[in-house]
C-alpha cells in the first residue's frame, strides 16, 4: 500500500483557503508554464469544470436529472488532457501505477493552485473527486493512462509542447472565464447575503458581472498592451461576449459609459483606486434595479475584489 502521508499533505493543501486579497501569482504561473506547459494548459480547461461541479453537486434540474453527475461526466472526459499533459511533460513514464498517476496529478493541481489561488470551490471539489472519490476516479484515470500511452506510442515521440496563449486567444477566453467566475461568486453571495435573492433583477447577475469583468479587462489594456493592439483585442473579447450573451453589447456600453463618466469626475491620480469599486457598485445597482440593497458596500466590495484580483496581470 502506498504511504498515505503524501495524499494527506496534498489534501490539506487543496483545502486550505487563500489569504484575504490573494491574487494570481504571475511569477509562479510563468514558472508553471515553463516546467509543465502541457499540464498547465490542461488545468486551465479542467479547473473551471471543477468549479462548475462544485456548484452543481447534489442538485437536479427541472426534469430531475442530476446536474452534478452530468458535470462529472464532462470532467471525466476533460481529465484526459491532464493525463496526456503529464506524459508530455515527462512527469509520468510508461507503465506508471495508478497511485503514481494520482499523486502526480494532485501535485500538479496543487502547483496550479499556488499560481491561481482564487478557485477555492474548484480545489475543494478536486479533493472530493480525487481523494474522497478515489475509488470511482481511479479506473477513469487508468483508462486515460492507457489511451495516452497508446497515443504516445503511435506518435513515436513525446507530445509536443503547447504554445503559450497569444493575447488574442486570451481575449477570446476572457468572457468564458469571467462567466464561470461570476457563477461561483453568485453562489457565494447567495449563501452569505440572502437578501440578494430578493433583488428585482438578481437573475441577471451573471451577465452584469461578466460584462463588468470584460470592461475591467478592457481598461487594463491601456496599461499592459501596446496601443496599436488594443482595439483588435477588445473587439475579439466583445465578439465572444456577444455570442455567449446576445444582449451584452448594450449592457457593455452602459457599463463602460458609467465607468468612464464616473472616473472623469475623479482626479487622475486617484482613478486607479476607484475603478473596480465603481464596477462592483455598477453590477449591484444593475441587478437591484432601483431597490435599496442592505449591506450594499460589503456586497459591492466582494464583487470589486473578485474583479480586481482576476484582472491584474491578465494580459501579461
Amino acid at each position: 500500500m502506498p504511504d498515505p502521508t503524501p495524499f494527506r499533505d496534498l489534501r490539506d493543501k487543496l483545502l486550505s483557503l487563500p489569504e484575504s486579497g490573494a491574487i494570481t501569482n504571475y511569477e509562479l504561473a510563468e514558472l508553471l508554464e515553463t516546467r509543465m506547459p502541457n499540464v498547465s494548459n490542461a488545468w486551465t480547461h479542467v479547473v473551471p469544470i471543477l468549479a462548475k461541479y462544485a456548484k452543481c453537486e447534489g442538485k437536479r434540474n427541472f426534469f430531475g436529472r442530476d446536474k452534478g453527475e452530468t458535470t462529472y461526466r464532462e470532467l471525466e472526459k476533460k481529465l484526459y488532457l491532464v493525463i496526456l499533459g503529464l506524459y508530455g511533460d515527462n512527469l509520468l513514464s510508461q507503465g506508471a501505477s495508478i497511485e503514481e498517476c494520482l499523486l502526480t496529478l494532485l501535485r500538479s493541481l496543487v502547483s496550479f493552485k499556488e499560481a491561481y489561488p482564487n478557485w477555492d470551490d474548484a480545489y475543494s471539489a478536486g479533493h472530493r473527486v480525487f481523494l474522497k472519490g478515489r475509488k470511482r476516479i481511479s479506473p477513469i484515470l487508468n483508462r486515460h493512462q492507457r489511451a495516452a500511452e497508446a497515443e504516445l506510442f503511435k506518435l513515436g515521440k513525446p507530445v509536443p509542447e503547447l504554445s503559450r496563449k497569444t493575447l488574442l486567444e486570451k481575449a477570446q477566453d476572457a468572457p468564458i472565464a469571467m462567466r464561470i467566475l461570476m457563477d461561483v461568486l453568485q453562489n457565494k453571495l447567495e449563501q452569505d447575503y440572502h437578501q440578494v435573492l430578493l433583488l428585482r433583477r438578481w437573475n441577471t447577475f451573471s451577465l452584469a458581472g461578466t460584462v463588468a469583468g470584460c470592461v475591467g479587462l478592457a481598461m487594463r489594456l491601456h496599461f499592459d498592451v501596446p496601443e496599436q493592439e488594443r482595439t483588435s483585442i477588445e473587439l475579439a473579447m466583445r465578439d465572444v461576449l456577444q455570442k455567449r450573451f446576445p444582449e451584452s453589447e448594450q449592457v457593455y456600453g452602459n457599463c463602460h459609459r458609467f465607468l468612464t463618466e464616473s472616473l472623469a469626475a475623479i482626479p487622475r491620480t486617484e482613478r486607479g483606486k476607484h475603478t473596480f469599486v465603481l464596477l462592483g457598485l455598477w453590477v449591484l445597482a444593475t441587478v437591484a434595479d432601483g431597490m435599496t440593497v442592505e449591506k450594499q458596500e460589503y456586497i459591492a466590495g466582494h464583487i470589486a475584489e473578485m474583479l480586481q484580483n482576476e484582472t491584474i496581470g491578465f494580459w501579461k
